[in-house]
């Protein structure tokens, strides 16, 4: 499965639905950062791309492929596909993470439009809800409603990741999911039986098992999300 991740603003979480969504379900895919300064990721190896028919090269050679696009390199994309004719049906899905603001489901709104231009199917346009605090329909209404009056992309109300602390807590301490999620260490049975080891160890032991307890619960979330998008 070849997967663009892309938005018509910033800071809506493309990188996590990347990194901790995507690539854990997606084995062996090849992660992609087009545009935007060169950073540290925490997930597997990234590849980064300046150019979009570097991007596009990727694209067809590999089979498995998340390219995150940076929020400034999303009119860059849009133009590269009127360039390179047919290439956006080489890509399985375009994925539009959305947070509740008004401003950003209106932008999303215009991607839409402006995908919908290029040539892009609305069957292989994916709506992510993200950052829900406990309603889509409620909290996102003003996408919801043009999606459901003009079409233009698939979005089931279940595609949707809840308000959380644990991607930040994640990008902190340098971890993935899978990482926490493969420690063994029983940090519970360890904080009861030496309660006389030193108290910055205790507490490093105490702070590791409740991200490990969050980290179970937002994967349920995860697996939930994910099974939604590609039902």
């Amino acid at each position: 499965m070849r997967v663009v991740i892309l938005s018509g603003s910033g800071n809506v979480g493309k990188t996590v639905v990347a990194e901790h969504l995507l690539s854990l379900r997606l084995n062996g895919a090849l992660l992609i950062s087009f545009g935007g300064a060169h950073v540290t990721r925490n997930s597997g190896q990234w590849r980064h791309r300046d150019e979009v028919s570097a991007v596009f090269a990727d694209l067809l050679e590999h089979e498995r492929c998340i390219v995150d696009v940076a929020g400034g390199a999303t009119p860059s994309l849009l133009v590269g596909i009127h360039r390179f004719a047919s290439i956006h049906e080489s890509i399985d899905c375009f994925m539009i993470p959305v947070t509740s603001s008004t401003k950003v489901q209106i932008e999303t709104i215009a991607l839409l439009e402006r995908l919908a231009n290029s040539g892009v199917e609305a069957n292989s346009i994916r709506i992510l809800f993200n950052r829900v605090e406990s309603n889509v329909a409620d909290e996102f209404g003003v996408l919801i409603g043009h999606i459901n009056a003009h079409g233009g992309a698939v979005a089931h109300h279940q595609s949707a990741l809840f308000e959380n602390e644990l991607f930040d807590i994640l990008a902190e301490e340098n971890l993935t999911i899978q990482q926490v999620l493969d420690d063994e260490t029983d940090y519970k049975t360890l904080l009861r039986e030496q309660r006389e080891a030193d108290a910055a160890l205790r507490e490093d032991w105490s702070n590791r098992y409740a991200i490990k307890c969050l980290t179970k619960h937002v994967k349920r979330n995860l697996d939930d999300c994910y099974a939604a998008l590609f039902c």
